[in-house]
Formats: C-alpha cells, structure tokens, sequence
C-alpha cells in the first residue's frame, strides 16, 4: 500500500479491506443475509435502469457520493474517486467531503 493512500486505510472498516477468499461464497452468504423479495426487487430495479437521458449532461471527470437508506442504516461510498492520490484529493476538497464521510470507494475502470 501507498504511503500516500495510509491516511485513507486507517477509515476504512476492516471488513472493506479483507478480500473474500471466495467470490462465491461472499455471494451466497450476501444473498442469505437479506429477504429474497428484497434482492429480486432489486435486481429488477438495477436491470431497469438507464441513464442515457441524462448521462450526457454530466462532465467527466465525475466523483459522485453514493447514499444509501438500508433498514435504518444510512452507508456512502465514492464512486470513482479519480486516478491519483492529488486527483482524489481534489475531488473530496471540491465535493466538501473528508475520507471519514464515506466507507468505501468504487472504481469502475482502469484508473
């Protein structure tokens, strides 16, 4: 790990730093967690989606923070939080945001 990326490590919880040793053993218990009309629900709503009518009004590079409500808990994550330690940075100082107000980061591409 990068000297640079320390400061952001210590905020992440360590469930979110430890990989699965199985993707399909993550999956199943992920499913087992939660009520099946829950998880068809939404796989239903994430196949529906769509975002060409908008996706042109946003300029990129984008840094967007996720919300989400799940039965009373409320978790952020970063979405695509830019392709360097400044770039991130950068990105948080002009969101407003400091590492501590989001769990996670997720990177869509090849950063």
């Amino acid at each position: 790990m990068s000297r640079q990326l320390a400061p952001l490590q210590k905020v992440v919880p360590p469930a979110v730093r430890s990989r699965p040793d199985s993707l399909t053993r993550w999956a199943g218990a992920e499913m087992r967690r939660h009520d099946p009309r829950m998880v068809i629900e939404a796989l239903a709503a994430a196949s529906s989606f769509e975002s060409r009518r908008w996706i042109g009004e946003v300029d990129v590079p984008t840094t967007v923070m996720v919300t989400t409500h799940d039965g009373g808990e409320t978790r952020r994550l970063l979405f695509d939080a830019g392709m360097t330690v400044h770039g991130l940075a950068h990105n948080l100082d002009v969101l407003g945001l400091a590492p501590s107000d989001f769990e996670c980061v997720v990177i869509s591409h090849g950063h």
